[in-house]
């Protein structure tokens, strides 16, 4: 069983039961605050072909907010480092090659990345993180895609993505993000009408 922090227990509390979170404008608000900067699961296997899609949904509609560049550290890799600016600072660890950004990103200037069209992998690929092993209902292993949660922009993905997995019926979306299969003599009792 997953151990939950407090505040989880409290969205728990609060919108266990609600079949449609889906709806529930105040159940994605309190998910913006609660779930800000942690990794959600999404519905679907990691493949380049989603990564390409979920990246397309991604609209932050020229806001320059930055929150996606709030980070100490940025992981390189050699064609990373071979594509920066000469200018740029790169340090070495342990864990290999990166940026340090402990006192901001030094290529953000302005609310906006100055290197962006050869900004590093890892920043090219978020908010899409490395995939989750996980097991599909037939029993097989596959990627599950992971999502960093960051601002109102990447919620609107997340809620879009949950919604296309309910859709069927079959499914039903669970305060902490995550969800579950409706058997069918429950999904049958719902839809039954009072006489």
């Amino acid at each position: 069983m997953a151990e939950f922090t407090f505040q989880e227990q409290q969205m728990m509390a609060r919108f266990y039961g609600n079949r449609d979170l889906i709806n529930d404008e105040g159940f994605w608000g309190s998910c913006l605050l609660l779930y800000q900067d942690k990794n959600v699961l999404l519905p679907i296997a990691d493949n380049p072909s989603a990564r390409r899609r979920v990246a397309s949904m991604l609209d932050c509609n020229g806001t320059n907010c930055s929150l996606c560049c709030n980070y100490k550290r940025i992981s390189l890799s050699e064609s990373d480092v071979a594509r920066l600016p000469e200018k740029a600072i790169v340090s070495t660890d342990e864990r290999g090659l990166y940026l340090d950004c402990s006192n901001g990103c030094q290529f953000l200037k302005d609310g906006k990345c100055s290197i962006y069209d050869v900004r590093p992998d890892t920043c090219y690929d978020f908010p899409i993180q490395p995939p989750r092993e996980a097991i599909n209902r037939d029993g097989k292993r596959l990627q599950q895609m992971q999502y960093r949660l960051k601002c109102p922009a990447g919620l609107k993905v997340i809620r879009q993505l949950m919604t296309e997995a309910v859709a069927g019926g079959k499914l039903m979306l669970l305060p902490d993000l995550s969800l579950i299969t409706i058997e069918e003599e429950q999904v049958e009792n719902d839809n039954l009408v009072p006489a």
